[in-house]
C-alpha cells in the first residue's frame, strides 16, 4: 500500500484526487489544506472505497515515506511548502502544478531542494500525454521549421501561456527561449484567483533553432491553434476536441476528432506509469524553468512600464 499526498484541494487538487481513487490498490490518501471549509466539503463528496482518507490543514506533522505528492497550491507557497516536506518526509515523486513559482529564484530553490534528496519532480502540463500532439510531435525533425499560432479570445495568458510555452519546448527541446515581440495591454486584469494578477495582448517567442511561437488574444469570436511544420499545417480546435490535417506536399485535408483528456482522468495515468516504471512524459522540474523563466522575466519587464509598485503574482 503506497502513501499519496494532495496538497491544495481547490478545483485542480480535486480532479487529482477523483482520478486516483479509481486506482485498484489501496492507497493511503493524505489531503491537505489550510481552508478547512475545502476539507469539509471533499468530505461531502467522498463515498466509501477501499482507500484510506487522511486530512491535515498543514504539512508540519506529517513524517511519512510518500510514493507521490501533488502539489496543487497557488504558487506562492510551493517553496515554504517544499522545505517543510522534505525536511520531515521521505518522498519519491512530486508533481507540481504550473505556475511553479513567480519568482525564478525560488524556483531555483525549489530545484535545488528536491535534487538534494534526490526526488523525482515533474510539472503538470497534461497536453504531452495527449496522443494528437505525440503524433504532431513525431513528424517534428531537427532541421524542421516549426510555427505555433495560438489565436484565442479569451486566453489570460500569466495562468494559461505557460501551457503552449511547454508545448514549443516538447515539440523542440531548447534552453534559449527568447521573447522577440510583445504587445500587452498597458494595465493589470485580475485573476479568478484572489491577490494574483492578469495580462492581455499579443506576446511571441523564439529558440535557437528559428522556430517560432505566436500568441494573439483577439475580440473576434474564431478560436484556433495552427502548429505549422514544414509543408504540414495542423489546426486545432481545442473547444471542439476538431483539428484538421493539411499536407501541402500532397495536396490533402483531413478532419478529425481528437481526444482532450480530463485531469480527472490523467492523474491515475501518471500514477499507472510510474508504478510500472513506463517513462512519464510530464515536464521534469529542472526544464519547465526554461518556459518559466523567459515567460516571468517577461511579464515583470512589463509589470515595471506599468506600475512601479506592483510585485508580480501569477498562477
Amino acid at each position: 500500500m503506497i502513501n499519496i499526498a494532495i496538497i491544495g484541494l481547490g478545483n485542480i487538487g480535486y480532479r487529482h484526487f477523483q482520478s486516483l481513487t479509481n486506482h485498484k490498490k489501496k492507497i493511503n490518501f493524505y489531503l491537505i489544506d489550510n481552508n478547512y471549509s475545502k476539507i469539509s466539503l471533499l468530505k461531502k463528496k467522498i463515498n466509501k472505497s477501499i482507500h484510506n482518507y487522511q486530512f491535515y490543514t498543514n504539512v508540519e506533522n506529517l513524517k511519512l515515506k510518500f510514493y507521490l505528492v501533488i502539489i496543487a497550491t497557488n504558487s506562492n507557497s510551493r517553496l515554504p511548502i517544499t522545505k517543510k516536506l522534505i525536511t520531515t518526509n521521505n518522498i519519491k515523486y512530486i508533481i507540481y502544478e504550473k505556475i511553479v513559482s513567480s519568482k525564478v529564484n525560488d524556483y531555483k530553490k525549489i530545484i535545488s531542494l528536491v535534487n538534494k534528496k534526490k526526488i523525482k519532480a515533474f510539472v503538470n502540463f497534461p497536453r504531452r500525454e495527449y496522443d494528437l500532439f505525440n503524433y504532431i510531435k513525431n513528424k517534428i525533425y531537427k532541421n524542421s521549421n516549426l510555427l505555433l499560432y495560438i489565436n484565442y479570445k479569451k486566453i489570460n495568458l500569466a495562468s494559461n501561456l505557460i501551457h503552449y510555452l511547454d508545448l514549443f519546448q516538447f515539440f523542440k527541446k531548447t534552453k534559449n527561449l527568447k521573447l522577440i515581440y510583445q504587445k500587452l495591454d498597458k494595465r493589470i486584469y485580475k485573476s479568478k484567483r484572489t491577490d494574483f494578477i492578469e495580462f492581455k495582448g499579443k506576446i511571441a517567442f523564439s529558440n535557437n533553432f528559428n522556430d517560432y511561437i505566436f500568441i494573439d488574444e483577439h475580440k473576434k469570436n474564431l478560436d484556433f491553434f495552427l502548429i505549422k511544420i514544414d509543408s504540414n499545417i495542423f489546426v486545432i480546435f481545442e473547444d471542439q476536441n476538431i483539428y484538421i490535417e493539411i499536407d501541402l506536399t500532397k495536396g490533402t485535408i483531413i478532419k478529425k476528432k481528437y481526444k482532450n483528456y480530463l485531469q480527472s482522468e490523467l492523474t491515475l495515468k501518471y500514477l499507472q506509469k510510474l508504478i510500472s516504471n513506463k517513462k512519464i512524459k510530464l515536464t521534469k522540474l529542472e526544464e519547465a524553468l526554461f518556459t518559466h523563466k523567459p515567460l516571468i522575466n517577461t511579464f515583470n519587464n512589463h509589470l515595471k512600464l506599468i506600475s512601479n509598485n506592483r510585485k508580480l503574482s501569477i498562477t
